[in-house]
């Protein structure tokens, strides 16, 4: 079974060097959803993927209705096992993807993967993914047992013809199974940065005024002191990942 991941970018320049590197070696095949980058995350995308797929987004805004509906479309094209994430979701695993699945040749399954958000209380900028992955699993990283409002869920990945998602696909209507193989590490709050700040800041602006309204993706709503705030609050709250996920741990060291 092909593995397929789609991820939607906007001027992601910063981290998708780090993401392509990652899950290049994860999944036999990207489709990449640029909406209109104007920065160079579209040559970064051809120099490290080649050969994945890019198409430039039918929708004018994060409209997160749309956002889940476009990609839905997508994986209905595609064979195999899907997974959608955004750049800043890494995806660690535990075992490869199709020896889980490998049951699962000949019927559906969808997985539910857990989040986890790692915090710092200082600056930090890796410069390559090796650096990223290590930090991780510093005693320094403090993360949160249970996500706050604002911080992101369980991402699923399946083989079925779409992923059947809510808004902000962080539920579905599939029977799922959740699994301790696979992990994602949001990088919501860390590292932090100028590259980072910049990247936030500039979401809210292409938001439509309905999800602003409903709270969908509200931590792009947040003024740079909220965010500063969050990060020192889960910094304090936080624990060291070998005390909060054993499983993430594990595969980081």
């Amino acid at each position: 079974m092909k593995t397929n991941v789609i991820i939607h970018i906007f001027n992601e320049q910063y981290l998708l060097p780090f993401w392509l590197e990652h899950h290049s070696k994860i999944f036999d095949h990207g489709v990449i959803i640029d909406y209109r980058s104007t920065d160079a995350s579209l040559e970064i995308c051809k120099k490290i993927c080649p050969t994945w797929t890019i198409i430039t987004s039918r929708n004018e805004y994060f409209d997160s209705r749309c956002i889940d509906t476009e990609v839905m479309d997508i994986e209905n094209q595609l064979i195999g096992i899907k997974m959608s994430l955004n750049v800043t979701e890494f995806l660690f695993l535990n075992k490869p993807i199709k020896e889980i699945f490998k049951e699962y040749q000949n019927t559906n399954a969808c997985f539910a993967v857990n989040s986890n958000t790692p915090y710092l209380n200082i600056d930090t900028n890796p410069t390559n993914i090796q650096d990223l992955i290590q930090m991780l699993s510093n005693n320094n990283i403090k993360y949160l047992k249970n996500n706050r409002p604002g911080d992101t869920g369980f991402r699923y990945i399946h083989n079925y013809s779409n992923g059947s998602y809510s808004i902000g696909r962080h539920s579905t209507g599939h029977n799922k199974i959740l699994t301790e193989d696979l992990q994602i590490v949001w990088l919501g709050y860390f590292p932090w940065n100028q590259y980072m700040i910049k990247r936030k800041m500039q979401i809210k602006n292409n938001m439509p005024e309905y999800d602003k309204q409903i709270g969908a993706g509200i931590q792009h709503l947040y003024s740079l002191e909220t965010m500063e705030e969050k990060r020192r609050e889960g910094y304090l709250h936080g624990t060291e990942l070998k005390e909060i996920n054993i499983h993430l741990y594990n595969i980081l060291k």
